[in-house]
């Protein structure tokens, strides 16, 4: 049977230590904007009531839906990235000519 499941520990702690960095990078985003958003809405608060609390809650609610969509659209765009780097070399079949990449000609320093 053909298993895509990591096997070795090694594959298996690989996995995990990718997964931990990703989802750590996206929790600190995610912290950032939601405290940049309450405190907006804490600055809009203290205006006159009739005029703070309902831009406040505008505010509120506005930010954090767009905080949710852009974690969700993140979610998504990484599945798919991994998706590709991990098949890519799977069907792709290499052709053409060797990367050379460029290289100053250098006069006084090596």
């Amino acid at each position: 049977m053909d298993d895509a499941r990591p096997q070795t520990m090694r594959e298996r702690a690989l996995v995990l230590a990718r997964t931990r960095g990703v989802v750590r990078a996206r929790d600190f985003t995610t912290a950032g904007i939601a405290l940049t958003v309450n405190l907006l809405g804490k600055i809009v608060w203290e205006l006159p009531y009739y005029l703070g609390v309902p831009v406040a809650a505008a505010i509120f609610i506005g930010g954090h839906t767009v905080n949710l969509m852009i974690n969700t659209l993140g979610a998504f765009v990484h599945s798919l990235r991994l998706n590709y780097v991990e098949f890519f070399g799977t069907f792709y079949e290499g052709g053409g000519r060797a990367f050379v990449p460029f290289k100053a000609e250098r006069k006084y320093s090596k």
